[in-house]
């Protein structure tokens, strides 16, 4: 057996290691000593395999001492390759045999003949592999400071660069990533692999395939011979060569990747690593995005530069979440979180962070001993845009007027290019292109450092600025309309999935159309009124809808959609409690519908101010208003109008505990709404037939609630989720199961404060009263009432008839059970319950007990 060569990924050296000194194979009894021995002898440390493998560095540990060892399949796929074995099948095979054993099992029948393919490795045989010569080897340069957070993307490019059929990579990512330090980490982590080693080019001055072809010749020390190009020279001199060339700042010399194309085609055993803010357009290019640093690799980088300038700065508990939120601003970028913290010496982080708003401005002054393009933040994109063709510059800057990931389709519309100009972008890292998860189109950004230099730009031309804001609120304007037309049918789903996606462009449009076009944000805040209300966001809706109507001109033309945007801001002030405002917002939508005699219009606004009065807990009264609204709907209404008003008059009628009168008009509505085709509208009155039928046929009930909250989780409605959520309550309550009832209810506690829903948490503090009355914990009744009668005195939602009979009865049981002074501090301390405590009592030792008991 032949000495080998074994090739550390992270070491720059080529380690020997003679046959007589290793043990063979069989010598091996135990998977975790073999696993260290093979660990060690690739030069790995528990945490680079780990990382190579997708493990916790922990669980490695746990490996070598024969602790839950993994299967066949995992070996072949992630062990075999990390180590190194694809070319040595004999350890292969010892290392799956041992952990087959330890598992118990047999050893699979395929692998009795075990070929493994040779893959990546390079594995030298001792006599071919010649020590890589000094000067060459060592002309990579070294950084100052570490290499931080970037050990995932080190141990990728290390198994592309080793795959046979790279020869060519380009790591590509936008101004201040970090490509150069990374290619240079690469460089020196794989030059102990090539038999001549790592050479780095510099292109920063270079721009013509003359002038790479000079820099490449320099780099390698040619001479100048008289009537041969340099770029013959290089080709010659590299063709007999094993080695990693590193070209840095490819971007600017793109003319050139025919040439470098040549000396790789001429040369079999040459591997080139570019870094480039585009790929080169090579047949055979492999590409490499570096991503945005992680926040935690972020937090240490600032921390690290932070104390050159200043040696006792440490992230503590009071400056770490300023620091994530720089970082953040930053979006990962490592130039410029490295140029902020070397402010902290006159700016601490909590100084620094409003200054960011300006972060071109304020992040200069970097290494001087760097290229001048990357001595500021702003140096750093100049050099990128200044490559651009100008209809690319004019795209580039026009893109500024979207506040958040946008479609190619919006690009387009908004910039008048083509995806051609999209693609010109994207590809000079300009522009990221984000995956779509579920698989559909892909998403395209700025990141919010480059849209500030993109605003820069577009401000300093005043009518491309307006078109662009103009062709960008329109564009949403139509979008929304769309998707307000697709909330009542089988598309909801997708409107309500696209309204959030293009939330902050949607306020980025309603912000522009207040001041410029307050027409234009009537019909967006009519087409979004609904999504702020199922999104549990009507004070937000509340507010924009105030201002866009305070802007909105009160002209003939616009008094349909005034009205509209009216009753919008009315339903939204009644979901935040705000019955005066609604009142008032709902007798102008009124006034006006009157005057364009508009019958539908009328009796949706009629509608609505019911819902303010039910919503007050004037439950006579707003079942007065739905019954009016009833026989008219009946006489001139369409299907879904109707169903609406028999749903609203049943839930009126179980409020007031006359649930046996309310389940005519639910399943009536129910049936109508079945043949809508509308899932929201239909799982609402499948809801409220459940809440009537709770107490008096709780088996009936459980499946259509159950239904209803798995309908609500899909569509990401989080208001209708707590009312599934407080109905299953109920119905678990009526069927005695103490434990799923708890669970249901701390639930939609949480979201209902996360919801600013004041008065659905109200509603789960009654319910949770009636539970530990259930359960005969009589004080924390008492408890819970309290607290919601506390809390109810800053919200204007009384005790519904339903509810105030039930209090009525626990807190006459409590007062038999305990005495006079239990009674009060129990309702005392409820009162004063701030809300951790709620939560907390939320899941007190009875529940647990019982939850496991039932588990």
């Amino acid at each position: 057996m032949l000495p080998f060569v074994v090739k550390s990924p992270g070491c720059s050296r080529i380690q020997r290691v003679p046959s007589a000194t290793v043990a063979g194979p069989e010598s091996f009894q135990r998977f975790g000593a073999l696993l260290k021995h093979l660990r060690l002898r690739a030069g790995l440390t528990q945490r680079e395999l780990a990382l190579a493998v997708g493990y916790h560095y922990a669980h490695l540990s746990r490996l070598e001492h024969d602790q839950r060892l993994p299967d066949t399949a995992t070996l072949l796929a992630l062990f075999v390759p990390a180590l190194g074995l694809e070319s040595e099948p004999e350890w292969a095979l010892r290392l799956v045999t041992l952990a087959a054993a330890g598992r118990g099992e047999a050893l699979p029948a395929a692998l009795a003949h075990i070929q493994i393919q040779t893959s990546a490795a390079e594995v030298l045989p001792l006599e071919t592999a010649e020590p890589a010569p000094g000067p060459v080897a060592s002309r990579v340069p070294v950084p100052l400071t570490p290499l931080l957070g970037r050990d995932t993307e080190q141990h990728a490019l290390r198994l592309i660069l080793l795959r046979p059929e790279v020869r060519l990579l380009t790591i590509m990512g936008p101004p201040g990533i970090g490509k150069t330090r990374l290619g240079l980490q690469a460089a020196a982590d794989l030059a102990g692999r090539y038999k001549h080693g790592a050479l780095f080019i510099d292109l920063s001055l270079a721009h013509t395939p003359e002038e790479v072809a000079a820099a490449t010749a320099q780099a390698l020390d040619l001479p100048e011979t008289p009537g041969q190009p340099p770029a013959d020279a290089v080709g010659a001199a590299l063709r007999e060569r094993h080695q990693l060339l590193l070209f840095d700042n490819f971007e600017q010399a793109r003319a050139a990747a025919p040439l470098l194309a040549g000396w790789l085609r001429a040369a079999p055993r040459l591997k080139a690593l570019v870094t480039s803010r585009e790929h080169l357009r090579l047949a055979g290019e492999h590409e490499f995005t570096v991503p945005s640093l992680d926040p935690a690799a972020a937090a240490e980088l600032f921390q690290q530069r932070a104390q050159a300038v200043q040696p006792d700065f440490v992230l503590t508990a009071a400056n770490a979440p300023v620091v994530a939120e720089i970082c953040a601003r930053l979006d990962g970028l490592p130039l410029a979180i490295e140029l902020a913290a070397a402010r902290v010496r006159l700016l601490p982080p909590a100084a620094l962070r409003p200054r960011l708003d300006q972060r071109l401005a304020v992040l200069t002054q970097g290494a001087q001993d760097g290229p001048a393009g990357r001595q500021t933040l702003r140096g750093a994109i100049d050099w990128s845009y200044d490559l651009l063709l100008p209809a690319e510059q004019r795209v580039f800057a026009a893109l500024a007027v979207f506040a958040g990931p946008f479609g190619a389709l919006a690009a387009e519309v908004v910039t008048g290019a083509g995806l051609e100009a999209l693609e010109a972008l994207t590809g000079k890292s300009l522009v990221q292109v984000l995956a779509d998860p579920a698989g559909g189109a892909p998403r395209l950004r700025l990141l919010e450092t480059l849209r500030e230099y993109a605003l820069e730009r577009l401000r300093a031309d005043p009518p491309a600025q307006a078109a662009a804001l103009s062709a960008h609120g329109h564009y949403y304007a139509a979008l929304a309309e769309r998707c307000a037309a697709d909330l009542h049918g089988a598309g909801q789903a997708t409107a309500l999935a696209t309204l959030d996606a293009e939330s902050d462009n949607l306020r980025a449009a309603l912000a522009w159309a207040e001041a410029a076009d307050p027409a234009l944000g009537l019909r967006l805040g009519v087409s979004l009124f609904r999504m702020w209300q199922w999104r549990g966001r009507p004070r937000e809706g509340q507010q924009w809808l105030q201002r866009i109507l305070a802007a909105a001109p009160e002209r003939p033309e616009l008094a349909d959609l005034r009205a509209r945007t009216l009753r919008a801001a009315g339903a939204l002030a009644t979901s935040v409690g705000d019955f005066a405002a609604a009142r008032g917002l709902h007798q102008q939508a009124l006034t006006l519908a009157q005057t364009l005699g508009d019958r539908e219009l009328i009796g949706a606004v009629l509608n609505s101010l019911a819902v303010v009065e039910h919503s007050a807990g004037d439950l006579d009264a707003a079942a007065e208003r739905y019954a009016v609204v009833l026989a008219e709907r009946r006489a001139h209404g369409r299907p879904g109008e109707i169903a609406q008003s028999l749903n609203n008059i049943g839930v009126v009628l179980v409020q007031q505990d006359r649930c046996a009168e309310a389940e005519p008009y639910l399943r009536e509505s129910l049936t109508l709404r079945q043949t809508l085709g509308d899932p929201l509208d239909l799982s609402q009155s499948q809801l409220n037939l459940a809440h009537a039928l709770a107490w008096r046929q709780p088996a009936e009930a459980l499946p259509l609630a159950a239904a209803c909250l798995e309908t609500h989780r899909a569509l990401n409605v989080e208001p209708a989720v707590v009312d599934s959520l407080l109905c299953l309550a109920e119905v678990h309550l009526a069927l005695g199961e103490w434990a799923p009832a708890a669970a249901h209810l701390r639930e939609s506690l949480t979201l209902s404060a996360n919801l600013e829903d004041g008065p659905d948490v109200l509603r789960a503090l009654e319910r949770l009263a009636w539970l530990a009355a259930a359960q005969g914990d009589h004080a924390r009744a008492v408890w819970f009432a309290a607290a919601a009668d506390h809390r109810r005195a800053a919200e204007t939602a009384p005790l519904e008839p339903v509810e105030a009979a039930r209090r009525t009865a626990l807190l006459a049981t409590a007062r038999t059970v305990l005495t006079p002074e239990a009674y009060a501090l129990a309702a005392l301390t409820g009162a004063a319950a701030a809300w951790p405590a709620l939560l907390a009592a939320a899941a007190w030792p009875a529940l647990l007990a019982a939850a496991a008991q039932a588990g």
